[in-house]
C-alpha cells in the first residue's frame, strides 16, 4: 500500500486462512519495497466456533474467563452488563412478533462484542462460542460445560467447572428448566411451530426488513425453549444467565 507523505493513517484489512491454535501464534509483518522489515506484531486469529464442538482445553479457557469477569469486582464487571440490558427499552432493543423496529441485530450485535473483548482482556485466546440451537448439543449442557438440569431446573455443575460458583446480586446458583433434553434434542417448544433452522432462517432473504422478522422465530423461540422461572424465559433476567451469550452469538452468526 502507499502511505502518504504527511504520514495519516491508512485503513486496511487482514485475513487469515485458519484460526490460531494458540494465543501469539500469528505474526504480522510490515516491510518496505526494498523487503526491510519495518515493524511486527504478533496476535492470535480468533474464530467464534461452534460450542458443541469446543475442545476441552477452548472451553475450559472460555468457562474460567467467563467466571473471572462475573466475580469481578472491578469495571467493568458483569453486573454491568446485566443492568445494560435491562436499561435498555424493551421497546428499543426488542420488538416483539411483527419486527416493528430494526435496532434489534445491531443492539445485541455491539452487546456481545463488548463482552466478548472483555472476556479478551482477562484470556486473549477466548471467542465466544455460539449454541446452534437447531441441533441437539450433546457437549453443551453437561455439568463439564453450561451445567445439566435437574428436574427442578437447578443447573448442577462438575466441582472443576468454574461456572459452579456462578454469582448473580449475592446469589450462586442458575437455574434453567427447558421443554426438551437440549442433549438429544434441538431446541423446541410443545405445540408450537418448530424453531427455525439455519436454512429457513436464511431463507427470510437478504432484504433487512424480512430478515429481521428471525428476532420471534428462531431468537425468541429458543428464550422460550425454558419455562420460568428460568432467567432465560424472561427479557429482564435473561442475561442472568451466561448461556445468554452463546444464545445470540448464534443469532449473530446467522445474521
Amino acid at each position: 500500500m502507499s502511505i502518504p507523505a504527511n504520514k495519516t493513517d491508512v485503513n486496511f484489512f487482514i485475513a487469515a486462512s485458519k484460526a490460531s491454535t494458540a494465543d501469539q501464534d500469528t505474526v504480522v509483518e510490515v516491510r518496505d519495497t526494498a523487503g526491510v522489515l519495518l515493524g511486527s506484531k504478533t496476535l492470535m486469529v480468533r474464530i467464534r466456533k461452534n460450542a458443541n464442538t469446543l475442545t476441552t482445553d477452548e472451553r475450559d479457557r472460555f468457562l474460567a474467563a467467563f467466571a473471572k469477569l462475573n466475580l469481578s469486582q472491578g469495571s467493568p464487571n458483569y453486573k454491568e452488563f446485566l443492568d445494560k440490558h435491562n436499561e435498555a427499552a424493551d421497546a428499543e432493543i426488542h420488538t416483539g412478533e411483527f419486527g416493528t423496529r430494526f435496532s434489534f441485530l445491531p443492539w445485541h450485535r455491539a452487546f456481545i462484542l463488548e463482552l466478548e473483548r472483555q472476556l479478551q482482556k482477562i484470556d486473549p485466546s477466548v471467542s465466544l462460542p455460539y449454541w446452534k440451537f437447531d441441533e441437539a448439543a450433546k457437549n453443551v449442557f453437561t455439568a463439564d460445560f453450561m451445567g445439566d438440569a435437574r428436574a427442578t431446573g437447578t443447573l448442577q455443575f462438575s466441582p472443576s467447572n468454574p461456572l459452579s460458583s456462578w454469582t448473580i446480586n449475592g446469589k450462586v446458583g442458575l437455574v434453567r428448566l427447558p421443554w426438551v433434553n437440549l442433549r438429544t434434542s434441538p431446541g423446541s417448544i410443545p405445540n408450537q411451530v418448530p424453531i427455525r433452522t439455519d436454512a429457513k432462517t436464511l431463507a427470510l432473504g437478504k432484504d433487512f426488513t424480512k430478515f429481521r422478522t428471525m428476532e420471534f422465530n428462531p431468537h425468541g423461540y429458543a428464550h422460550s425453549c425454558f419455562l420460568p422461572p428460568a432467567p432465560l424465559a424472561d427479557p429482564t433476567t435473561a442475561t442472568q444467565d451466561p448461556l445468554f451469550f452463546l444464545l445470540h452469538c448464534n443469532i449473530d452468526r446467522l445474521w
